[in-house]
């Protein structure tokens, strides 16, 4: 799919806006310099601190099942920059996306940041591609992303926990001050968790915001391999499990669909559940090879990395597993670490392909502070670390890969090579 000159291309013009120093565009007077603060589609915006990019897709294979075309702008990528931006599911071709940034390039005074031109390349695509309908992931946190600049016909929070606490604060009341921003007066906002969170009710009650919750407005009930939707407005029954595993995942199918209702409540049932069941997104508790077992997942804040520790107790994951794993530094990585050390025997560390990658031997004092029974290696990579796993994996152990999306890309490209010798 990816012509390598063009990427090459697209590459060189996204690593000068990493490096450059002249970052001193108002991401406002971008969007106005493309004219693009208000397009003609409506837009859902999704944010919260875990499950945005999950939600995102399970929107995106509703919408597209019940008819629409649908644009997707969603970050970070795990391979290529283009998987940010997708027409119907599929990422934006090389030519498009390379032509497009050079465009705003060219329209703009000063240097823009990566995220921002990618947010406004994303717009830019929507618009000539006549979309529909498009569903946006906000980058962090809510208020200040570029994402809320352009005002959304539907706001959703997945949930609030704490994550990015360098920018947002240390609390989950801060967090969620900051989140709340994307929520809007004259439109619908969910919330797609059961816990309640006082300033959030407060802030919507001021406002006058209508919400919509899980286990208030709308809920969902686990039946064996099935659950159920239920709200006032719509119920279904008996809808297979998405593919990927977890009860997070049926929060943010229910949340999906309590959007959709909204959106277009004539979107029929069946185009609902083969939207749930379309969904499955690299990552996410991804079984990439099942004897002997390696998972891959993203997991890389405090609920996150206890999501995964619940489905590797479901998975009957034995005691023995293996972890190859890496963090940033800007993370609560000490807290994460606290909580799986002793569900891992065996630890491969590496740096990640960031400056803010957190030190190997950092996190091998914090292992060994909660498992001083577990067996460390330190890899120059986290391809050479998943290599080293693989080749040490013992028939009745488990490799996980997590800790970032960095982790995530590098092991899926170590395993890849594996399968192709």
């Amino acid at each position: 799919m990816y012509n390598n000159s063009i990427m090459q291309n697209t590459y060189e013009i996204l690593t000068n806006l990493k490096n450059s120093i002249h970052r001193n565009l108002n991401d406002k007077f971008i969007l106005e310099q493309l004219n693009l603060l208000h397009p003609d589609y409506p837009i859902i915006l999704i944010g919260g601190t875990n499950g945005k990019g999950s939600t995102c897709e399970y929107l995106t294979n509703i919408l597209i099942s019940s008819g629409l075309k649908v644009g997707t702008f969603t970050s970070p990528h795990i391979f290529e920059y283009n998987e940010r931006i997708r027409i119907n599911k599929l990422p934006i071709a090389d030519e498009i996306l390379a032509s497009t940034l050079q465009f705003i390039l060219h329209k703009l005074p000063c240097v823009p940041t990566v995220f921002s031109i990618l947010h406004s390349a994303c717009h830019l695509i929507f618009k000539q591609q006549q979309i529909d309908v498009a569903v946006i992931e906000v980058g962090i946190g809510g208020q200040n992303d570029v994402t809320n600049l352009i005002h959304p016909n539907f706001s959703a929070i997945t949930n609030v926990s704490l994550d990015h606490c360098n920018i947002l604060g240390e609390t989950v009341t801060e967090i969620a001050k900051e989140k709340v921003g994307i929520f809007r007066r004259n439109n619908p906002n969910f919330f797609g968790n059961r816990t309640q969170i006082e300033y959030m009710n407060q802030y919507t009650q001021l406002h006058q915001m209508p919400l919509f919750q899980l286990g208030k407005d709308y809920d969902f009930q686990l039946i064996a391999k099935h659950w159920n939707y239920i709200s006032k407005e719509l119920n279904i029954s008996n809808i297979p499990l998405p593919l990927m595993p977890g009860i997070h995942q049926l929060e943010n199918a229910a949340l999906s669909i309590a959007i959709v209702n909204k959106f277009n409540p004539a979107i029929k049932n069946e185009h609902i559940i083969s939207g749930i069941l379309a969904t499955q997104l690299p990552g996410r508790f991804h079984l990439v090879q099942s004897q002997p077992p390696i998972i891959i997942d993203v997991a890389h804040n405090q609920d996150a990395v206890n999501q995964l520790l619940v489905n590797l107790e479901q998975a009957n994951s034995s005691s023995h597993n293996i972890a190859v794993f890496a963090m940033r530094s800007d993370k609560e990585w000490e807290t994460c670490i606290s909580l799986c050390a002793s569900y891992f025997e065996t630890w491969f560390i590496a740096p990640i392909d960031s400056e803010l990658s957190c030190d190997p031997q950092k996190i091998k004092k914090c292992i060994l502070k909660f498992n001083s029974l577990a067996k460390i290696t330190l890899c120059d990579s986290i391809r050479s670390a998943t290599l080293l796993a693989v080749k040490q994996q013992r028939s009745q152990q488990t490799i996980v890969c997590f800790g970032s999306f960095l982790v995530a890309q590098e092991a899926y490209t170590a395993i890849k090579k594996l399968n192709a010798n």
